[in-house]
């Protein structure tokens, strides 16, 4: 421990007593500038860079994800009308000329946290059949949070109604729940709800502490400690321990009464019917303990059960390390991001192939025009459109996505990745205009959603040249933006 010298240059003194060191208050001062430079270092430089690379998710992806959740009205679906279709699509009819798929599920089908609707799993098995040279229909239904015995309403209603030649339900480990298991939900400190109007710039009223990433994370933990103090059998047990909870008697005997139900009705229907599971990321150790017990409940039901687990882990063993936020559709939201969800889609196709080739039938090719059938915000004022181009009003709105740019823009989706050749811009004066793009990455096959600047343009009409890759999406950013004025974006290909 240091000793002050006998004799120390101070401040005040007191007879013998020194007051205020200066020894001391140069310690004080220098602990000052380090903790006062340190939380702007966190809040501008460090958390965000953490964010951009998903090892956390702090205030703007949390807003972000709020966004894209909100969004989610473009996909056509309600918990009572659940078949999904696409903003830029009409719903599927009633009647078929080819071979039709109906796909069955919660959040994974219905597309939480997606900015394009085009990547959730259903829809690139779509893809991914037709890339094979199979012309078959896909049509999905389902809605957030629900689990089998929902989904096996809606199976009732819409398999009568659209006649499909196959069933898919895909399986996620909240499936089982038959409202027997209580779930907690942590109930955080006032002090911290108080605090929250300092911290957390949605709120209405809003006092502007300055650093709200920092805030988040600090809530973040206190949420997370708040829920570990409180969850138990009295409180209800945290999400993870939930899941492993509703595979507990009774509450599994009623489950394994559902899984009964929905093999008898496949049945009565005479349409083959399997289940797939959608790990989110590739864990033996998370998912065997969660699947294990409910396998033998679909073979005593005569339902074929696909657990994707093993093979997930093998074909990703060199990515077992990687942190479950690379994994998720966005830093904020675990549910699986576009590398999952190809997993998922390329493995159905080989289920199919193997198992279900009188339904896919024989290969015809379909090619799909480039068209673009999905956009963001969902409020976009459209006032013309076609396959290639649209004509909107630019302005922000609450729904208007800023991330991974941290700017308003509004983000096209083609619905089947196209070779482009050029995209035209008009409109807005000298209003600059930025724009950014995704491709499919070549070697994985899928768009793994990086977007790529192709640079800021300011003239009447505005163009860029695209490389010989397919095209997935289009955002456009820049003053433009929020310029009021009508915009009209022509893709060439």
């Amino acid at each position: 421990m240091p000793v002050l010298p006998s004799n120390p240059r101070a401040l005040l003194r007191i007879g013998s007593i020194y007051l205020f060191p200066l020894v001391a208050l140069k310690v004080f001062a220098l602990a000052l500038l380090l903790v006062s430079s340190a939380i702007p270092a966190l809040e501008w430089v460090i958390i965000p860079w953490l964010e951009d690379h998903r090892r956390i998710a702090a205030v703007d992806w949390w807003h972000e994800n709020e966004r894209l959740v909100l969004n989610l009205r473009r996909n056509g679906a309600s918990m009572e009308s659940p078949l999904i279709h696409m903003v830029g699509d009409a719903p599927p009819a009633l009647s078929k000329s080819r071979p039709r798929i109906l796909v069955i599920g919660d959040s994974f089908v219905w597309g939480d946290g997606y900015a394009n609707l085009n990547d959730v799993w259903w829809k690139q098995l779509d893809r991914e059949l037709a890339r094979r040279g199979y012309d078959v229909e896909i049509i999905a239904a389902g809605w957030g949070g629900i689990s089998t015995p929902r989904e096996l309403t809606y199976a009732k209603t819409l398999v009568p109604q659209y006649d499909p030649d196959l069933v898919i339900y895909g399986y996620v480990t909240n499936d089982p729940d038959v409202g027997m298991v209580p779930q907690h939900v942590a109930q955080v400190d006032p002090t911290f709800l108080f605090l929250n109007a300092y911290g957390d710039p949605r709120v209405e009223h809003y006092q502007g502490i300055g650093f709200p990433n920092l805030w988040r994370v600090l809530f973040q933990l206190h949420e997370r400690k708040m829920g570990l103090e409180q969850a138990g059998p009295q409180n209800g047990y945290d999400y993870h321990q939930w899941e492993l909870e509703v595979l507990k008697s009774p509450s599994i005997d009623k489950y394994a009464e559902t899984i009964n139900e929905v093999g008898a009705h496949c049945r009565a229907v005479n349409k083959p019917c399997f289940f797939v599971t959608l790990p989110g990321h590739p864990s033996k150790e998370y998912f065997e303990p969660r699947h294990g017990p409910v396998k033998p409940l679909f073979q005593r039901a005569g339902l074929p059960f696909h657990d994707l687990v093993d093979h997930f882990v093998e074909k990703h063993s060199d990515m077992l390390e990687t942190p479950i936020l690379e994994w998720g559709i966005n830093p904020d939201n675990r549910h699986p991001g576009p590398r999952a969800a190809h997993f998922f889609a390329t493995e159905t196709a080989d289920i199919l192939e193997r198992d279900h080739a009188a339904v896919l039938g024989p290969k015809a090719p379909r090619n799909k025009p480039l068209r673009i059938n999905d956009w963001l915000p969902a409020d976009l004022e459209i006032s013309a459109r076609s396959d290639t181009s649209i004509t909107y009003t630019a302005k922000v709105s609450n729904l208007t996505l800023r991330m991974p740019q941290r700017e308003p823009y509004v983000q096209l989706d083609l619905e089947t990745p196209h070779l482009a050749s050029e995209i035209q811009l008009e409109g807005a004066g000298v209003k600059k205009a930025e724009l950014f793009v995704t491709f499919v990455d070549p070697d994985k096959g899928y768009d793994t959603g990086v977007a790529v600047s192709l640079g800021v343009e300011s003239s009447e009409k505005r163009s860029w040249k695209l490389p010989p890759r397919l095209l997935s999406t289009v955002r456009i950013g820049g003053d433009i933006a929020e310029s009021n004025a009508h915009v009209k974006l022509t893709i060439l290909p």
